[in-house]
């Protein structure tokens, strides 16, 4: 009995070295592991704070280098977690690295955003055809450029809201008078005729309305007369509006009028518009 006890007992030894020496292999930690799926999600705030919410992921990642585009310092910033940064006016390439828990690096991955943190004063405009394409943005001598007729009003104001689509500070603020004629408008004439080209046939102009959407006519006038309509029924928001003039390559504009609404009574509705361009 004595014998049989002895040798279950060295038996029992055996075994547990064994399984101890199977405890200590270490050698899964000499495989890597890469993040995979790796992305980045930019929220923008569009209050003119120029606060940006940076959200990295990825699978397999516990951590993320994150360089912010404006040559702020780097952040690090653990998986499942996001980091505010406040920008100025502009635009901007943030750019993230992950990194495994063991300490493996993806590739980079990048994304763009446009932040609007304040408006932007207008340097220029310009009607003469002889210096360039038409390009009208709103400065102090803005409203000069524009008659009312029938008896709308218009005046330079500040942007009622700066976002992405209308960063400008000063904007045209139309006013649809009560009583106004039904065919009121805003008539712009240029010192010399425009020629429409391949390099300048689309008539552009930023819109804002509050209160109801609006029908915008552009009655062109020159060796050929046509009016264009386009609507919109966005609010609270800058809106541009394209008008397409390639059907009338090489002809020439003399004048312009605008319309909002034409041939319906005036309420005396308010509504904005900025930023008139011809362009290619």
């Amino acid at each position: 009995m004595k014998k049989i006890l002895i040798s279950s007992f060295v038996f029992l030894l055996i075994g547990c070295e064994k399984a101890s020496d199977d405890l200590r292999d270490t050698s899964f930690a000499e495989t890597t592991i890469s993040p995979t799926n790796v992305a980045v999600d930019t929220q923008v705030y569009t209050d003119n704070s120029g606060k940006v919410i940076i959200t990295p992921s990825a699978i397999g990642a516990v951590s993320f280098t994150v360089d912010k585009g404006d040559e702020s310092p780097i952040s690090t910033v653990d998986n499942g977690y996001s980091i505010e940064n406040f920008y100025d006016t502009g635009e901007y390439t943030i750019s993230v690295i992950a990194e495994s828990l063991t300490g493996d690096k993806s590739n980079q991955v990048s994304t763009d955003i446009f932040v609007v943190s304040t408006c932007v004063e207008e340097l220029e405009e310009n009607i003469d055809s002889e210096v360039g394409n038409l390009l009208i943005e709103n400065i102090d001598q803005y409203n000069s450029l524009f008659t009312s007729i029938g008896g709308i009003s218009s005046t330079p104001v500040e942007n009622p809201k700066a976002d992405l689509t209308n960063i400008s500070c000063l904007v045209e603020q139309v006013t649809m008078n009560s009583g106004c004629s039904t065919f009121a408008g805003l008539l712009l004439t240029f010192p010399n005729n425009y020629t429409i080209s391949e390099t300048s046939n689309i008539f552009s102009m930023n819109v804002f309305f509050t209160d109801r959407s609006f029908d915008v006519s552009v009655f062109f006038i020159g060796s050929e007369n046509y009016e264009i309509v386009q609507t919109s029924d966005k609010l609270n928001q800058w809106e541009t509006l394209n008008f397409d003039l390639s059907p009338y390559n090489g002809e020439t504009l003399k004048r312009v009028i605008l319309y909002f609404d034409k041939g319906e009574p005036c309420d005396d509705s308010v509504l904005y518009f900025d930023q008139i361009k011809l362009k290619s």
